[in-house]
């Protein structure tokens, strides 16, 4: 997830901060997703969806893996 998220977020314009705050988490764990320290977790990966209408499969994230309980760092 840490390429695609960065990758995602530069391309709606969004800074760290603005990304954490729409998924109600900080700035510094935003960074440290994108630098693959740590991942979103499908909370996160659902609230990121549903915000920016996005079809998780555009994260490289199946619905298999989803119901499987996996994260996209954890399906790799």
């Amino acid at each position: 997830m840490d390429r695609p998220l960065k990758i995602l977020r530069i391309s709606l314009g969004l800074t760290q901060e603005q990304l954490g705050k729409t998924l109600g988490i900080s700035r510094g764990r935003v960074c440290q997703i994108e630098l693959g320290q740590g991942n979103l977790g499908n909370e996160n990966l659902l609230k990121l969806a549903e915000s920016f209408r996005i079809d998780i499969a555009r994260l490289g994230f199946t619905l298999e893996d989803f119901l499987r309980g996996e994260t996209p760092k954890s399906a790799a």
